[in-house]
């Protein structure tokens, strides 16, 4: 653990990698096409006021690189000539606009309107990529309000149904990236990442992303997007948060959906099951200091209610007095309160067994909230810092409406970004993120208190029974706290540096990152112990096939860290030449005092194992590593 922080440390003082950003680049000519050196070029933000400004270089070249996805003026002047100005020009995320500025005579002025959006510039040239921006995030209709669900309108991306939500797939929408598995892609908000232990797409307990009033655009790369990329072998989806301006705007939002024209389905009794869902937010952003100091926030809550018929297969009245299909059978006193609390079938009665059916009241409630701040301190220096927290809750009932159960995601991430400017041609920017998901699932609670009896418990000190399995009827899963629960923690600190500097006609970018990962998980299987019957003869004759119960306090804890580092050279020309090179460091998995999770069977001490050097994708585990390299040309 020493090691790692130690190395996290080091490799991030010098200087992070994976852009988030764009650039206005060009070259500025006399009336005769010649270069013009030392021309001053301003570029301004026309929503923010902000400016930036460079020189042009001996070739006429100049390259103002770290902008804000949005609409910029470009101005040029020099000594001698008319100034030459650009509006209007509209960068994306991780785009670069290039421009040629021929300068006209002292006494004369020009002056060009442009409307054209320029395209990302990709990292390799394998890349294929596609752009959601923000018209087209706030102005399609989304169900749930999921800005993720516009990724599938781009070629190459598909929804992956057969990968079901859960703890370890990850509950948002499975995203195969260019033929790509879920699980191999990276999702990146103001350049931080935001996978977390299960590598797949983010998303809350309900299965979305909210925040669409909060997202300016994202890109989508896939087809091997590139070294810089990294941390995956799929697609990249890079996504920027909105800033204020110098103008103050707010929204709210009200969405409302009901079953009032839903069909009613096959296993639905007399009436169409409930359905209600109430999605409201605002969102708000200005200036605390006009073309200095800006602000915005956002904040959106859902409450979902809805039924779902569920059908339990429960014993018959003839089955509880023991009077089976196959003969009589005497009833075991200690199964006898056991039958007690299983429901009677008020459907169809199948011999021994009959149907219970119920409508199963889903509530699905979950709260977002997200704020950003930009501060530019100086011509030469600027930070921003964005905070997002998304709580969700998920309550249903258990088999034969029991219990309640109770699942609960949380997740946290923030940015921090500082860009400082040495000179009119050498920038770097340092960015930290973030992110904290935690997990919460299988927590129950008894609804009908009889369940809580201390007296029909399976363990000593349990509050009531544990989980029965039994062949022909749905599983008897117990009194409060019987059920499997996980509850595992997940923290990713990241640092990121990148070094523009253009020298003549060259552009030489250099960066680095660094990130440390822990993940703490407390998994409890048959907490109160389970007994399992290979029939309904021996359940009622209580001659049990298996008991199982887990001693408690099993829980693993398994260190792991990723450092990245890449150079990216550019000559006037646009030929690109990439260097990368990724470690990841691991260990073995080690299982908190020596329990596994299967049973209360003692697994053997894991070992030190060895730390090594992994491609990013892989998982950690021990032996020798490995280094991944990659480069390429254009």
């Amino acid at each position: 653990m020493i090691r790692f922080l130690l190395l996290f440390v080091i490799l991030t003082i010098g200087a992070p990698s994976q852009s988030r950003t764009s650039a206005i680049a060009g070259e500025v000519l006399d009336p005769a096409g010649d270069p013009v050196p030392g021309a001053l070029v301003t570029v301004t933000d026309a929503l923010r006021g902000l400016k930036r400004t460079a020189l042009t270089s001996a070739s006429g070249r100049y390259r103002v690189p770290l902008l804000e996805p949005g609409l910029y003026d470009v101005q040029v002047g020099v000594s001698g000539f008319a100034p030459d100005s650009r509006t209007g020009i509209r960068l994306t995320i991780e785009s670069e606009a290039s421009l040629t500025h021929r300068l006209a005579l002292a006494g004369a002025k020009t002056s060009l309107q442009v409307t054209a959006e320029f395209a990302a510039v990709g990292s390799t040239p394998s890349a294929v990529e596609g752009l959601i921006d923000s018209g087209r995030i706030q102005s399609l209709p989304l169900i749930g309000r999921d800005y993720l669900q516009l990724a599938v309108l781009q070629p190459g991306v598909h929804v992956a149904r057969a990968y079901a939500a859960n703890n370890n797939g990850g509950f948002g929408q499975p995203l195969s990236i260019g033929g790509s598995r879920p699980t191999q892609n990276s999702f990146r908000l103001d350049g931080a990442h935001q996978n977390n232990q299960t590598g797949a797409s983010p998303g809350s307990l309900l299965g979305v992303n909210l925040g669409v009033e909060a997202i300016q655009e994202f890109s989508l790369a896939s087809s091997t997007p590139g070294a810089s990329a990294g941390r995956g072998a799929g697609g990249v989806v890079n996504a920027v948060t909105r800033s204020g301006t110098n103008d103050l705007h707010g929204s709210l939002l009200y969405f409302h959906r009901n079953s009032a024209v839903d069909a009613r389905n096959f296993f639905d009794q007399a009436r169409t099951a409930a359905f209600r869902r109430h999605q409201y937010g605002g969102a708000i952003g200005g200036p605390i200091r006009p073309n200095q100091t800006f602000f915005f926030a956002n904040v959106e809550t859902i409450r979902d209610d809805q039924e779902r018929s569920t059908i339990s297969t429960t014993l018959s009245d003839a089955g509880r007095q023991g009077r089976l299909r196959s003969g009589t059978v005497s009833v075991h006193p200690a199964i006898q309160p056991f039958l007690s609390l299983l429901p009677p079938p008020n459907g169809a009665v199948l011999g021994d067994t009959g149907l219970f059916l119920y409508p199963n009241p889903i509530q699905g409630r979950e709260t977002f909230v997200t704020s950003r701040a930009d501060h530019h301190w100086s011509q030469r220096d600027f930070s921003f810092l964005r905070f997002t927290f998304d709580n969700a809750t998920r309550r249903d009932l258990t088999n034969f409406a029991l219990a309640r159960r109770n699942n609960q995601t949380r997740i946290g991430s923030s940015a921090a970004e500082h860009t400082h400017l040495y000179s009119a041609n050498l920038y770097q920017s340092f960015r930290f993120g973030w992110l904290r998901s935690f997990i919460n699932s299988g927590d129950s609670s008894a609804v009908n208190k009889s369940l809580d009896n201390p007296s029909l418990a399976f363990v000593a000190g349990a509050p009531g029974p544990g989980v029965l399995y039994t062949a022909e009827l749905s599983t008897f899963e117990g009194a409060t706290g019987a059920t499997d629960r996980d509850r595992s923690t997940f923290d990713s600190y990241q640092s990121y540096t990148d070094l523009h500097w253009m020298k003549g006609r060259h552009l030489w970018r250099f960066g680095a990152s660094a990130e440390f990962t822990s993940f703490d998980l407390e998994s409890t299987t048959h907490p109160l112990g389970e007994f399992t019957f290979e029939s309904l003869p021996a359940l009622l004759a209580n001659r049990p096939l298996r008991f199982r119960a887990l001693l408690p306090g099993a829980d693993a804890r398994p260190p792991a860290a990723r450092l990245a580092e890449r150079a990216h050279l550019r000559d006037g020309n646009a030929r690109d030449a990439v260097l990368a090179l990724r470690h990841r460091l691991g260990r073995d998995l080690p299982r908190g005092h020596g329990l596994g999770r299967g049973g209360g069977h003692r697994a053997p001490p894991a070992g030190r194992g060895g730390e090594g050097r992994h491609a990013d994708g892989a998982r950690p585990g021990a032996g020798a590593g490995r280094r991944l390299g990659r480069a390429s040309c254009r």
